[in-house]
């Protein structure tokens, strides 16, 4: 008996251990939501797709995973921010004397309808210092998470992405914390910023 119960003891560690490894991707779940594949390389109503700086890698296509529906013409606005990302993180890494840590694009986006989604989605708390946290982005699998509607959260989680170094450990140095979440937030700011833009077709409408 005892030994059973050992052994089932064991059993349920091991289980434990492996959902806490488990990656955010792998806890956010896509039944019963929309799935979308955007083609990052197609031409689009603003003209042709413009080619990536030197060294930058975007991927072929965006997989999306959305509570909400999104219509066409809003996927399209979703694949040009993307690229839009790409385009202008070696330009603001220099203006803002910072190095850029990734040249490529995560690969996937989940989208849902309010941030409490996105706590489900990543085990991760809703809230942090006070204050909603309304998307998130994994570093390490590459991933965005959004609740919210502003592109600005998307390009901010991007800025995270091109910025924070792949050992960077969040909530270890509060005042390092605010600067870098800073620097991503402005990262944003000047992604919004129509006249950054190198490719036309954009828009700071909501992503859906």
């Amino acid at each position: 008996m005892n030994k059973t119960l050992k052994t089932l003891g064991t059993a349920l560690t091991l289980i434990a251990l492996y959902m806490l490894i488990l990656p955010p991707v792998a806890l956010g779940g896509d039944k019963g939501r929309n799935q979308y594949r955007i083609a990052l390389s197609a031409r689009h109503d603003g003209g042709p797709v413009k080619a990536m700086p030197i060294g930058m890698q975007v991927p072929d296509e965006l997989l999306v995973y959305s509570t909400p529906d999104i219509e066409i013409e809003r996927q399209t606005l979703l694949g040009w921010h993307y690229r839009n990302a790409a385009h202008l993180a070696a330009a603001f890494a220099e203006k803002e004397n910072v190095t850029l840590q990734r040249t490529s694009l995560p690969g996937r986006v989940e989208i849902f309808l309010d941030p409490s989604g996105v706590a489900k989605a990543t085990g991760c708390p809703a809230r942090e210092n006070g204050m909603l946290a309304v998307a998130r982005i994994d570093l390490v699998n590459g991933c965005v998470y959004l609740g919210r509607r502003t592109p600005e959260d998307l390009y901010t989680e991007l800025g995270k992405w091109f910025y924070y170094g792949p050992d960077y450990q969040w909530g270890k140095n509060r005042l390092e914390d605010i600067k870098m979440l800073r620097l991503a937030e402005r990262f944003a700011r000047y992604c919004l910023n129509s006249g950054n833009w190198v490719e036309a077709g954009g828009s700071a409408k909501s992503i859906w």
